[in-house]
């Protein structure tokens, strides 16, 4: 799912942390539900690399 609309469902009380990361593989600032872009690129990257795929 796209980074941004994540936020927005985090922000709106749609989604919490665990499953921003966890589902999505994204990275906020968890005070604001602000995005961080190149976390989030980082931490897709590797979640890629050590996911199994199905």
């Amino acid at each position: 799912m796209d980074p941004e609309k994540v936020a927005k469902m985090y922000q709106e009380g749609a989604t919490d942390e665990m499953d921003a990361v966890r589902r999505y593989a994204v990275i906020l600032d968890w005070g604001t539900g602000e995005l961080m872009p190149k976390s989030t690129a980082q931490f897709r990257e590797s979640f890629e690399k050590r996911s199994v795929a199905h």
